[in-house]
């Protein structure tokens, strides 16, 4: 019975220390070293809300958040020999390591998020005037990453069983002509916004299980060439008031469901192209859709 009480009580205690650190806010900065031209960015958010926005400011990469111990350090870089910068963002342990706050984690994890004492979402700051390659992978939750005004030239990302929105708020375009933007979304949710204004010639989506979801908001400038696989999950595609050709190529079984608009024509079997389509123009958003057994969906505004 002493020894009971003696590890509960340790615990609180343990817990009340932990809670009293967590309140303290760090911040965590990357120069961008000279010579190099490009930041290769890469973020493990599996356990944690992480959240991306542009910055003004010089830092290449800048990091705000509570992590749960002092010992807790999310940066780590190498300096790679083509002009980039390689940049690790961790926060896969920002829970403390010690021996108390192991104990009181595990003991009171489900009474933390019952009790509605959800974590701080971290925020990571991205310069306008620097390039990157980024890549990130979200776990679990939801969170949000406005890429406006950002000079992306390849962007990675993996939902897990997150849910996950991208766009751009601020209607600021990609800096730079994006060469390739893949997704993949296992089991959770990933709604694009804007996706015209990444500029990407290559857009590639793998969708297992989740939910992809792509919105169009303004005509294309460029030939942008839209790749996807759908497994069981479900892939949404929606158009604003634009005027740019489209044309789409699908591969189904009987097994799927596929739902285009009734504006579209067929002008050969599973091919289908808007009134805007002509063959040799320079800006075409082209779509190759492989579906099994999953659901693909495409609407365009009144």
């Amino acid at each position: 019975m002493r020894l009971y009480a003696f590890l509960v009580i340790f615990a609180l205690l343990a817990l009340v220390d932990h809670g009293s650190w967590a309140q303290n806010k760090q911040h965590y900065h990357v120069t961008q070293v000279d010579g190099k031209e490009k930041v290769r960015l890469s973020v493990n958010a599996t356990t944690v809300d992480c959240r991306i926005h542009a910055t003004s400011k010089d830092h290449a990469v800048s990091v705000y958040g509570y992590p749960q111990s002092p010992q807790f350090h999310p940066v780590s870089q190498a300096t790679l020999g083509d002009n980039t910068q390689n940049v690790m963002l961790d926060f896969q342990s920002s829970n403390s390591t010690d021996l108390s706050s192991s104990i009181s984690d595990r003991m009171f994890s489900s009474f933390s998020e019952e009790s509605g004492l959800v974590k701080e979402p971290w925020y990571i700051y991205l310069a306008k005037k620097t390039a990157y390659d980024l890549s990130l992978h979200y776990g679990m939750g939801s969170s949000a990453v406005d890429l406006s005004g950002l000079a992306i030239e390849n962007l990675k990302v993996n939902t897990g069983s997150a849910s996950l929105q991208i766009g751009y708020a601020t209607h600021q375009p990609n800096e730079v002509v994006m060469d390739t933007f893949y997704t993949s979304v296992d089991l959770g949710t990933l709604k694009l916004n804007r996706l015209n204004l990444t500029r990407a010639r290559n857009v590639i989506a793998d969708v297992g299980f989740g939910k992809l979801m792509m919105h169009f908001s303004d005509n294309l400038s460029e030939h942008s060439k839209v790749q996807a696989s759908i497994g069981a999950g479900s892939l949404s595609v929606s158009f604003a008031e634009i005027e740019t050709p489209i044309i789409i190529r699908l591969s189904d079984s009987p097994l799927c469901r596929v739902k285009m608009p009734s504006s579209f024509r067929k002008i050969e079997k599973n091919t289908f192209v808007n009134k805007f389509y002509q063959e040799n123009a320079s800006n075409i958003l082209s779509f190759d859709i492989d579906v099994s057994v999953g659901n693909v969906e495409f609407l365009v505004a009144d």
